[in-house]
């Protein structure tokens, strides 16, 4: 969202993003509005320890999940209502995410346009199954279009009551029991969906019905922060190195992780850096050969790597494929199933292995298929050079732009 705002910004819109105060200098990096939403000052949030507790067998087990997501879901609800008195006073239009719980509600309220933002596919179609229900069962055609109500549904009657409540308390009419996506509110005509991915990754499909915009993996380097002075050392004085990290994933068994990774990276006599995130993997010490780093932009990043190893979420995804470096995906959990399971089947990595299910045998493997497979890194060089030719921004701006258009005469009278 930060780039994409930032995109906006860019052709001389005005963006406000609604956030933690933890987001603040990041936010402000991007030259972007700052509206505080909710208290939390670290970044990783209440995010970091649910995951972790989401994990603390090695599995992300529903049973932990589920409540922790419902939770989660009405935290969201609490902190969004606190900031309706703090936004700007003429949006044009507001712009929710797949985690928003009170956007489309509030953009009611101030009566402005709504569209959403996606970095998953989101949608009713037959095509391919909801990237939030477990990939590997087998589904019939109907029955992948029938997956997608599942999470909708869920994530709607997790926060009915408190988001009924808030309506009724701005004056808003209550909505019916199957929540505002009832008859899919992502296909609804009168509302923009956006879809932040490669056109040549997830095909766009034709059972989709409204305003649904594939637009490209929203990505410019010319907006990341530089690499930091020891990355960019070690990445002149030698072979380009594999990168391994899960990002904002955390995990009660990250030291153990860390040691076979690095086991098996020394058995490859590859050079590698090792990104701890918010507690995926936490090495201990190291050979000269690899290195610790902490954040970095991606985008300058995954380009001058002969690797990529991460969690298969969405923005990884897209940065390494992009870069056209083969990937391997190790999901956690959710959509990161999906993307794994992409990534493969465009021949751009290994089969992805889950995070429970890793070992050091398959971690190995798939790293030195990575490493040696010709055909491999082929199909994912070209497939890279595909999606840099795809440019999501302009996509998703000239979007909206034609949206905002069709919804002047409504607005007017």
């Amino acid at each position: 969202m930060l780039i994409l705002g930032r995109s906006l910004v860019e052709r001389g819109d005005d963006v406000w993003i609604a956030a933690s105060p933890g987001w603040a200098d990041m936010i402000e990096f991007y030259g972007l509005g700052h509206v505080r939403c909710g208290v939390q000052t670290d970044p990783a949030g209440d995010s970091s320890a649910l995951i972790a507790s989401w994990n603390r067998d090695g599995r992300a087990r529903l049973s932990r999940v589920l409540p922790g997501m419902r939770w989660w879901f009405r935290a969201m609800v609490a902190d969004e209502a606190d900031t309706v008195d703090r936004l700007p006073g003429d949006l044009d239009l507001v712009i929710g995410t797949a985690t928003s719980q009170l956007s489309y509600h509030i953009a009611e309220l101030l009566g402005v346009p709504y569209a959403f933002a996606f970095l998953s596919p989101v949608g009713r179609t037959s095509l391919y199954a909801s990237p939030f229900v477990p990939q590997w069962w087998p589904m019939s055609p109907a029955m992948r279009r029938l997956s997608h109500r599942w999470p909708e549904q869920f994530q709607w009657r997790s926060v009915s009551g408190p988001v009924q409540r808030w309506r009724s308390e701005h004056g808003l009419g209550p909505i019916g029991a199957a929540g505002p996506v009832a008859l899919s509110m992502y296909e609804r005509r009168d509302v923009l969906a956006l879809h932040g991915y490669g056109r040549g990754v997830v095909p766009h499909p034709c059972d989709l019905d409204g305003r649904q915009i594939v637009t490209g993996f929203w990505r410019d380097p010319t907006f990341a922060e530089p690499l930091p002075r020891y990355v960019t050392e070690f990445l002149d004085a030698g072979d380009p190195p594999v990168y391994v990290g899960f990002g904002s994933m955390s995990d009660r068994h990250a030291a153990e992780t860390a040691e076979f990774v690095v086991d098996s990276l020394v058995r490859l006599r590859a050079r590698a850096m090792i990104a701890t995130g918010w507690g995926g993997i936490e090495p201990g010490a190291l050979p000269d050969e690899i290195i610790e780093i902490g954040s970095a932009p991606h985008d300058l990043l995954f380009p001058r790597c002969v690797a990529v190893v991460h969690h298969g979420g969405a923005g990884s995804t897209g940065a390494s494929l992009t870069a056209g470096v083969p990937t391997f995906a190790i999901p956690f959990f959710l959509d990161q199933h999906f993307w794994g399971r992409r990534i493969a089947e465009l021949g751009a990595g290994p089969l992805p292995v889950r995070k429970s299910d890793l070992t050091r045998d398959k971690f190995t493997a798939a790293v030195a298929q990575c490493l040696y497979d010709d055909q491999l890194r082929d199909r994912a060089r070209r497939l890279g050079a595909e999606l840099r030719t795809e440019n999501g921004l302009d996509r998703a701006a000239h979007a909206i732009d034609s949206y905002l258009e069709a919804c002047a005469p409504a607005l007017r009278s």
